[in-house]
């Protein structure tokens, strides 16, 4: 419960000076938290090998402007423990609105990873640009906002793939394998649907199937866990409470504009 209140205190502070931190300080921040996360997973797990972080140095920042030359390092993490060579299968794991993590892809609490023993498979996973530390742009301007959509993160997907391709030196017949949950979920099922020929599944866990505008609902199911979480850290004292009131008021201001 401390680490709890402790990474809340963290997130509001990050929260609320948003506006006024540039991407690259952020990394710091980053680095600490994933330290902090890190901690606990491999605490749970028994001796994983480290996953250092990987580099697509050439990802396109446009993919609908071919004139557009600008390129940006997209980060990766990957795991060849239970790769069984030329011809065995690929499992990729989108990462969504969230920062990725080294462990994703060795933790064993994931079926993925089990799946990925069972039939010899190379894991991969991918951050979703604008997150995390692959950021194609040095700030969120509405002017370098403009990239971030769902069809660039398709697009990314696909470009990554044939980065993994050339650099691993894969046959044509390994066959590939999405994986995403919640909004990933809903990326592993378009990624399939729009490119047949180069994922042959995908596992869409927890996927919305309907895109709205107006999202009304995703606001009230965080403005409720916020107010969960607010209960929850009242006895630990007036200041943790007015931080979560602080989170509870910028995501609210954050999610109706």
């Amino acid at each position: 419960m401390v680490r709890g209140v402790v990474l809340l205190s963290s997130l509001a502070t990050m929260a609320m000076s948003a506006q006024d931190i540039d991407v690259f300080t952020r990394f710091n921040v980053l680095d600490q938290v994933e330290k902090f996360e890190s901690a606990a997973t491999e605490s749970a797990s028994s001796s994983p090998p480290f996953i250092q972080d990987e580099w697509f140095e050439t990802q396109k920042l446009d993919h609908s402007d071919a004139t557009n030359p600008a390129v940006w390092a997209q980060r990766y993490f990957s795991n060849a423990q239970f790769y069984g060579g030329p011809g065995s299968p690929v499992f990729l794991y989108i990462n969504g609105e969230n920062v990725a993590r080294n462990t994703t892809v060795v933790s064993t609490g994931l079926f993925l990873n089990e799946l990925a023993k069972k039939h010899k498979a190379l894991v991969v996973s991918l951050e979703h640009r604008y997150y995390g530390k692959s950021q194609p742009r040095p700030d969120f301007s509405n002017a370098n906002l403009k990239f971030l959509r769902s069809d660039q993160a398709l697009a990314d997907i696909v470009t990554f793939q044939d980065h993994i391709i050339r650099t691993r030196n894969l046959t044509a017949d390994s066959k590939w394998v999405a994986f995403g949950g919640s909004y990933p979920g809903m990326l592993a099922a378009w990624v399939k649907l729009l490119y047949p020929s180069r994922f042959v599944g995908a596992v869409a866990s927890s996927a919305p199937i309907e895109a709205k505008i107006d999202f009304f609902e995703y606001s009230d199911v965080v403005s409720e866990g916020f107010r969960c979480v607010c209960i929850l850290l009242y006895c630990v004292g007036g200041f943790c409470v007015h931080v979560c009131d602080t989170v509870c008021v910028f995501k609210r201001v954050r999610l109706t504009h």
